[in-house]
């Protein structure tokens, strides 16, 4: 780390996340040499009040930061933070596979992402309780929708696809 700040040209990662000693600041601080190490595209959370996406954004992460949200207000704070382009859902997701099938789905066909790009995602369990944040994954634009229609092959009562 130490030869990485010293040169100008490659992005340093932020001190502020590693000086803090919890949760939240440490999983950014892994997303931020996650995302430099894979090449990802985008950073994909459910932030529901904002934090988690604030804790990215301040730290100057130089991929964009997808931040989904149930609720109206934590969208309009989010407006204001840079980088960061907040997503307002009404359903929330049961799960975080859940979630994480809602984003990749909506990643393409919005076309923030092509089809095997890299994406970290974060999220938590509740996945609406603000701070529950704890779980980081580094999936590839498309694949979940991959899985799902291949789950959507008819099988007969021995399993086999028909």
């Amino acid at each position: 780390e130490a030869e990485i700040a010293k040169t100008p040209n490659k992005p340093a990662p932020p001190t502020r996340l590693r000086q803090q000693r919890r949760m939240i600041p440490a999983l950014a601080h892994g997303a931020w040499h996650i995302a430099q190490d894979t090449g990802a595209k985008l950073i994909v959370l459910w932030s529901q009040l904002g934090g988690e996406a604030r804790y990215l954004s301040r730290n100057s992460f130089r991929v964009p930061i997808i931040a989904f949200t149930s609720d109206e207000r934590a969208v309009r704070r989010m407006n204001l933070l840079s980088g960061v382009f907040p997503v307002l859902v009404r359903d929330v997701p049961a799960h975080r596979s859940d979630f994480a099938a809602m984003a990749d789905r909506m990643l393409i066909n919005m076309g923030w992402a092509n089809q095997g790009d890299p994406v970290i995602m974060l999220a938590g369990k509740p996945i609406n309780a603000p701070g529950a944040t704890n779980t980081m994954a580094v999936r590839y634009a498309g694949e979940l929708l991959e899985l799902q229609n291949l789950q959507l092959v008819d099988h007969d009562r021995e399993g086999w696809a028909t």
